[in-house]
């Protein structure tokens, strides 16, 4: 009878074993949608060998654990790859609304209001007496000034926004970090009796991999009290413990304490303490150039002319005014200096060299006469004010083209490392339907033991 016994005691731990599988594939499949839910999977061993009088014999099978499938390797690609991939894109739309400020090439863009101030000297020095000709000029200085103080406004708004936008990041770093630490205490608290917390370690990772959305991530994990996080070499979680972030400037940076970060490399913190510190103001300060050289050198050669009126030393801009913020016209019509001889009205001496700014100025060979042009005549480095601006839109132009091929490398680097790490830890219903129907027929299996079991019973039953 011990023997018959013994084998329905195998039979139990087989259907106890199945059953219990069947319930985590049961698990999977009820999960398959839920956003960061880890695919687990029932360990099944064999029990311990009992000694009888023929020799050792099984004792049946039992579950060994219940682990959630995870590899340390194919999170970190995409964390790694992810938080590439938000960075750079971020960066691409912030650099494109910078190169949307200058809108070139177009017809109504920065380059044509230039085009458009020097034809404007050009014409009246073929009149230089004409009233209207030099309020055309006055005009056309005023919509120059005017746009480069727009463009001045709109850059600024920009790195505005990218300033809100890393505050936010800061905000949201310091806010999972905690959260993190949390649910650390508290799976060390649920662990204790060597049970896995699988939903505490599933928000726990997807906390994580939203975290690497904003900084470079990197996990040490070295067990549930030993936890360490770091975001941009910032040990932001250290187990229960969690440190956070500060934002200060200007200039703008980002620090764990007294300790400033220094960011290495594509991250969202990073790309956009890029934009606010180096790539925006660089775009400002060519545009500063070239508000400080046109009022140079046009002041310089207006100041060296007379008006109508005989008045000299009169600035076409305002002298005060020598960025793109503050450019601006305080010349009026009557104001207008052509000739570079007191009483000579229909001397167009200025007007030429103020029309040859359209070229380098080593070229104005008319401006070479006045005393003034000498010492502004390099402020930009010896080249005109449109190449100057083309420059500044070339090298803007590449940098957003740079910015876009990252996006478009890092987008795909962090789908691939997606689609991998789904194919361990996602769940596949097909996969996991297969599985309950083999623990099925070995749950029947073992059940079917339990009937031989009786009839081997009865007969022995019915031998008494």
């Amino acid at each position: 009878m011990s023997g018959l016994f013994g084998i329905l005691h195998v039979a139990r731990t087989g259907i106890m074993a199945q059953q219990t599988a069947v319930r985590v594939a049961s698990q999977n499949i009820s999960n398959a949608e839920t956003e960061g839910y880890t695919r687990q999977r029932a360990a099944l061993a064999t029990r311990p060998n009992i000694m009888t009088p023929v020799g050792q014999l099984g004792s049946g099978v039992r579950v060994d654990n219940v682990s959630r499938l995870r590899d340390p390797l194919l999170d970190s690609n995409f964390r790694r790859d992810s938080g590439r991939a938000a960075g750079s894109q971020l960066r691409f739309q912030m650099l494109d609304q910078v190169q949307q400020v200058l809108g070139e090439p177009s017809d109504t863009g920065l380059s044509k209001a230039l085009d458009a101030f020097h034809s404007a000297w050009s014409d009246l020095a073929t009149q230089p007496t004409s009233t209207p000709l030099r309020g055309l000029v006055v005009q056309r200085g005023k919509q120059l000034a005017s746009m480069m103080q727009s463009f001045s406004g709109r850059l600024d708004e920009t790195a505005s926004y990218a300033r809100s936008r890393l505050e936010l990041a800061v905000t949201d770093v310091n806010r999972l970090a905690g959260q993190i630490a949390g649910i650390s205490a508290n799976i060390v608290q649920q662990e204790t009796n060597g049970q896995m917390a699988s939903e505490l370690r599933d928000r726990r990772d997807l906390l994580i991999d939203e975290l690497a959305t904003i900084g470079a991530v990197r996990v040490i994990d070295r067990g549930p009290t030993d936890y360490s996080i770091l975001v941009d070499g910032a040990m932001v979680v250290d187990g229960a413990d969690w440190n956070p972030l500060t934002l200060t400037g200007p200039p703008t940076e980002v620090r764990i304490g007294s300790r400033a970060l220094a960011f290495e490399g594509p991250s969202t913190m990073g790309d956009l303490l890029s934009l606010i510190n180096t790539e925006i103001p660089t775009v400002q300060g060519r545009l500063d150039a070239l508000a400080g050289g046109l009022v140079a050198q046009v002041n310089a050669l207006h100041s060296s002319g007379y008006t109508a009126a005989g008045a000299t030393g009169v600035n076409f801009f305002n002298s005060a005014g020598t960025s793109a913020r503050t450019i601006a016209v305080s010349a009026t019509a009557a104001d207008v200096v052509t000739s570079d001889t007191s009483g000579e009205l229909s001397n167009n001496r200025i007007a030429l060299a103020m029309g040859a700014l359209r070229g380098p100025p080593a070229d104005n060979t008319v401006a070479a006469d006045f005393a003034a042009w000498a010492a502004v005549q390099n402020n930009l480095g010896g080249v005109s004010f449109a190449e100057h601006y083309a420059v500044t839109v070339v090298d803007l132009g590449t940098v957003v083209n740079g910015a876009q091929n990252d996006s478009t490398v890092y987008a795909t680097l962090a789908e691939q490392a997606s689609i991998r790490r789904e194919s361990l830890s996602g769940v596949s219903t097909d996969e996991e339907l297969i599985l309950v129907m083999q623990h099925q027929q070995a749950y029947s299996a073992a059940a079917r033991l339990v009937t031989v079991v009786d009839e081997m019973m009865q007969t022995i039953l019915q031998l008494t």
